[in-house]
């Protein structure tokens, strides 16, 4: 099932915010802290919650909640997170909470919470989060196992011959280390650390994509350590994947430049089934959305029209 709106009321930056109008593959701008990772996480977690447990180990997961905010955040009195999927709820009283996940409802008592967030993983599944920061070889591990199982291994190998080095020839982890094997180099096998971040990255987008098959993947700010020149193809890969894997894709950014490259190739390839999403602040300084759908991007874009909300 595709996400499709998502109301999230007292979490983290966001105190009343909804977006509506969210397609296959969604981006998401802003300005630096406006809540662009807080929304991705929100849809994360309301992708895991299909109970109660699901839902308590998603915020784990993610790292959005500890145990203080449960006894002693006020702003927290009342988490919800709302869409056409799954509707949750967190109600904290003074010694007790209450946990709602689609009219199912259960109540902890304070000191119990301890226990419960324990040791609580969420198993490997379609759901997939890419974050801002250096992606560790276990998640990539991860990623690119589920491309070898898929048997779309080609697929990542024929993008970094073609957008980074005609010498590459196959990406692979070797004693547990990622490599490239580059016909230039007398090594033969070299680690992948030695070609910076950004092509560590563009392979872990094409995974993750493929590992989130029939699925959702979330990306945060899809550029970092990527260079402006390979935002095309990026995109070209990101269309095609998407529609090839049945993946929902939803990616954050600031730049213009990614912006640009995602409405040129929406537009070459006839991708309508995209949103684009500033999020803005009010004069009451609470966090809004301006989505736009395929024409009304196109139209702004074509017409030369800030859309970054700044």
């Amino acid at each position: 099932m595709k996400l499709k709106e998502i109301i999230i009321k007292n979490f983290k930056v966001f105190d009343d915010f909804k977006i509506e109008g969210l397609r296959q593959i969604n981006l998401i701008s802003g300005k630096n802290n406006v809540g662009k990772t807080t929304f991705l996480e929100s849809c994360y977690i309301n992708f895991h919650s299909h109970d109660i447990e699901h839902y308590i180990s998603s915020f784990i997961k993610r790292g959005s909640l500890e145990l203080s905010d449960f006894r002693h955040n006020k702003k927290l009195e009342k988490i919800c997170i709302n869409s056409n999927i799954n509707k949750t709820a967190v109600n904290i009283k003074t010694d007790s909470i209450i946990i709602e996940v689609n009219g199912v409802s259960k109540t902890y008592a304070s000191y119990e919470m301890p226990k419960l967030m324990e040791n609580r993983t969420i198993e490997n599944n379609n759901i997939n989060f890419i974050p801002a920061f250096p992606i560790n070889n276990d998640l990539l591990s991860y990623f690119f196992s589920r491309i070898q199982i898929a048997r779309k291994k080609n697929l990542v190998n024929n993008s970094l011959a073609e957008n980074f080095d005609k010498n590459i020839v196959e990406f692979d982890f070797i004693l547990g280390e990622p490599k490239l094997f580059v016909l230039n180099r007398e090594e033969g096998w070299v680690a992948l650390s030695e070609f910076g971040e950004g092509i560590k990255r563009f392979i872990s987008i094409i995974c993750a994509i493929w590992a989130s098959q029939d699925g959702a993947c979330f990306i945060d700010e899809i550029e970092d350590g990527i260079h402006y020149l390979h935002y095309k193809k990026l995109w070209q890969i990101i269309f095609n994947l998407a529609k090839e894997a049945n993946c929902q894709i939803f990616a954050t950014t600031h730049s213009k430049e990614m912006i640009e490259n995602y409405y040129k190739e929406a537009k070459n390839l006839d991708m309508k089934d995209i949103s684009f999403t500033t999020l803005v602040t009010d004069k009451n300084q609470h966090i809004k959305a301006i989505s736009y759908d395929f024409d009304w991007f196109i139209h702004e874009m074509s017409q030369n029209h800030e859309v970054r909300g700044w």
